[in-house]
């Protein structure tokens, strides 16, 4: 049955390619050439810090996930999380990587409420993050080009 499931995957992601291709055609030369012209450097250090990022964001959640006293390996939600990632590119909402998250971490603990909690408030967390770098970026830009907006920006959001 497994192996049924994987013919399955295997042969929609060929036809997707497929019409994919066909509505877009490439050349081969032209993906080699776009190959070729890439550095290997600059993009092994965008590979580094996105998986750091995804360990990272993976700890924040392991610690909410605990709170609720679901303990589950980092191991594990690492790659719950790249999963769901994936998923928020492909789907239409860039939350249905949260909600694959939720089916994950519900499924192999059984508690769905304390699991979509734990997303949202990691979710939230992040947020939050974000908005303080925005009001001290506020800060300094109005220092830095002498723009009243920015001082009323960060006024506005709390610094």
């Amino acid at each position: 049955m497994r192996r049924l499931g994987w013919v399955i995957k295997l042969g929609l992601s060929a036809a997707l390619l497929f019409l994919l291709l066909r509505r877009y055609p490439i050349s081969l030369a032209t993906v080699g050439e776009t190959f070729r012209s890439v550095s290997l450097l600059p993009l092994a250090l965008a590979a580094v810090l996105l998986f750091n990022q995804y360990v990272l964001s993976s700890i924040k959640w392991r610690l909410i996930l605990g709170s609720h006293g679901i303990h589950l390996p980092l191991g594990l939600l690492v790659q719950s999380y790249m999963i769901g990632n994936f998923f928020s590119a492909f789907l239409p909402s860039s939350y249905m990587g949260d909600f694959v998250r939720i089916a994950d971490v519900s499924r192999r603990t059984g508690r769905s409420f304390e699991s979509a909690s734990a997303v949202v408030l990691e979710r939230l967390s992040g947020r939050a993050a974000w908005t303080a770098a925005g009001c001290v970026a506020s800060i300094y830009i109005r220092q830095a080009y002498d723009q009243p907006i920015f001082g009323r920006l960060a006024w506005v959001l709390g610094v």
